[in-house]
């Protein structure tokens, strides 16, 4: 989570949102305009004689408590035809968030390998302004 200074140095950002370690969730505890951000670095495997054409994706999605999740921003990058692969994807959204929502990143392929060394895989939030 991001939780630099954004100008106003009386605003206790760390109030804003919440990470739930167990889940991976980001909860949002004031309601306001949010910027969003995430990264997966996605590397294949040598596959001898197999070259592969696929697609990596994935989505900041958002559940609330009042309706159901849903996506709010989907990041897809096309892997090439090579025995090994690596391809990363980045995306960004600015949205406005209600006290209770929790986001979180879906991987909407199955049997991806994603590389979660340090600045090679992030999930973030950055408060932009909240709701008076």
């Amino acid at each position: 989570m991001d939780t630099r200074a954004n100008g106003n140095s009386n605003m206790d950002v760390s109030a804003h949102f919440v990470l739930q370690e167990l889940s991976g969730k980001i909860q949002i505890m004031k309601a306001g305009l949010y910027m969003v951000y995430a990264q997966v670095y996605y590397t294949s495997p040598d596959q001898t004689n197999n070259k592969t054409d696929s697609i990596n994706s994935y989505s900041i999605t958002v559940s609330s408590p009042a309706s159901s999740e849903r996506a709010i921003a989907v990041c897809s990058v096309h892997s090439g035809l090579n025995y090994t692969s690596e391809v990363s994807c980045h995306l960004s959204i600015v949205y406005h968030l209600s006290i209770g929502d929790k986001l979180f990143l879906v991987q909407r392929e199955p049997n991806r390998k994603i590389l979660l060394k340090d600045g090679y895989s992030y999930f973030g939030i950055s408060t932009l302004r909240v709701d008076s």
